[in-house]
């Protein structure tokens, strides 16, 4: 373990019997990837080490297989799952057919989507709200990816082709996650029976 670590194996076992000093955030950082720890078990073992987690390099951008399944076994509500930029990464069929496009496509970015796409097919009776929502988490993921390339992308492609955008990132908004119901207005609405 120690040489995955990219450390002595005196100083790994120092740590482990708990004698060594408090380790520095690179070592642990070299533990969590040679333990193979996920985002989250890697700020436990930060927290237990009693340091601050650093930002990550960039956020995750894959499913579990757990949550893809999930999406399966909803095959009459539409649902996505989005990483921190509100880029589409899974989505059931219902999901697709209700937003179009195609998945790591430009198209399937929900904060692109909101502030850039002038055509839009469709309203939603939370599209003001969800503006704010969107730029809020935006703004958390931004300070705590702060060197990913894809999202400093796509902030600078909103900043500049959103004036909307623009407002409200300077208002700073704080939102906090949760579950909201919307209701589509799709062209392609069912025709009336009767």
């Amino acid at each position: 373990m120690a040489e995955l670590a990219h450390m002595s194996v005196d100083y790994y076992a120092r740590l482990e019997q708990a004698r060594g000093p408090r380790p520095s955030a690179r070592i642990l950082d070299g533990l969590a990837r040679a333990l193979r720890l996920t985002p989250a078990e890697r700020s436990h073992l930060f927290r237990l080490a009693g340091s601050s987690v650093p930002p990550g390099v960039s956020a995750v951008r894959r499913v579990r297989p757990h949550v893809a399944r999930m999406l399966e076994r909803l095959p009459e509500t539409a649902a996505v799952v989005t990483d921190a930029t509100y880029g589409v990464i899974a989505w059931n069929p219902l999901a697709r057919a209700l937003l179009g496009g195609d998945l790591g496509g430009r198209t399937t970015n929900l904060a692109r989507r909101r502030f850039l796409d002038q055509a839009r097919t469709y309203e939603s009776s939370s599209t003001e709200e969800f503006g704010h929502i969107a730029v809020a988490r935006l703004r958390r993921a931004a300070d705590r990816y702060p060197h990913d390339p894809q999202l400093t992308a796509l902030l600078a492609e909103l900043h500049a082709g959103s004036e909307e955008f623009r407002q409200i990132w300077e208002t700073r908004p704080v939102h906090a996650p949760g579950h909201r119901t919307k209701t589509l207005d799709h062209p392609r609405k069912p025709a009336r029976c009767g």
